[in-house]
């Protein structure tokens, strides 16, 4: 059964500070947590907004979700990269983020995306070993 959710604009701070714009998905009612982890890297030139559908889904299911918008479009602060050492940096930042400030569980931590976004969290898990 599908559960409800907060939904916020966050501005996250990549790994060196540029702020990044992002969704934040928090399961409500379900429980105090913690909750699996969910992060999802945009695709190239696409703001946070990309994966509202399955974010959602993902949040009602009991998954925290931080959809973010990647380095130098849109909402986020950065020069583009192109998945280089900077935007794939930015992954353990908004992990560490969602740590910090939502029930996100740290053993249970999952990166998504599609395109680009799909590079950027294949480059991500295999840097970051969370």
């Amino acid at each position: 059964m599908a559960g409800a959710f907060s939904k916020t604009y966050e501005r996250i701070p990549g790994w060196d500070g540029a702020p990044m714009g992002a969704l934040v998905l928090v399961p409500q009612g379900q429980g105090s947590g913690p909750f699996p982890l969910i992060v999802m890297p945009a695709s190239w030139s696409l703001p946070n907004l990309e994966y509202l559908g399955r974010a959602t889904q993902l949040a009602s299911d009991g998954y925290v979700v931080v959809s973010y918008t990647s380095r130098g479009f849109w909402d986020s602060a950065g020069q583009i990269d192109i998945a280089g050492a900077d935007t794939v940096e930015d992954v353990s930042a908004v992990i560490d983020w969602a740590l910090a400030h939502t029930p996100a569980n740290a053993n249970a931590i999952g990166a998504s995306g599609i395109s680009y976004g799909a590079g950027i969290s294949l480059l991500a898990a295999e840097r970051d070993p969370r």
